[in-house]
């Protein structure tokens, strides 16, 4: 996988091997999970043009997107109770939104 950064959105390409069919499902699953991880790690967006998070909330693991989701998830209920959460905000994700579908979640 190839990433750049288009301001505060992520553009990300996958290598040629990764569509000929030579990896299993499992290997392609774990390489954009562990390349999710890298991109966090080093400060990178996490979101591409278009990606679609309501998709990302069904999910524990995946790409950068579901990485988004949870962390900012995690940051939620660690606010929540009590913690002080001293993170960078992730560029272009919609933290207040994820917040309310958390808290209505929670209502039904």
């Amino acid at each position: 996988m190839t990433a750049s950064r288009d301001g505060d959105l992520l553009i990300w390409s996958q290598l040629p091997a990764m569509s000929s069919g030579e990896l299993d499902d499992i290997m392609l699953f774990h390489a954009r999970s562990t390349f999710a991880v890298a991109l966090a790690i080093h400060g990178w967006p996490l979101l591409r043009a278009g990606d679609d998070l309501d998709d990302a909330a069904a999910y524990d693991v995946g790409g950068p997107n579901v990485l988004a989701h949870k962390i900012a998830t995690f940051e939620f209920f660690d606010r929540e109770n009590g913690f002080d959460v001293r993170t960078p905000l992730i560029p272009g994700l919609p933290y207040d939104a994820i917040a309310r579908e958390i808290v209505a979640e929670r209502a039904t």
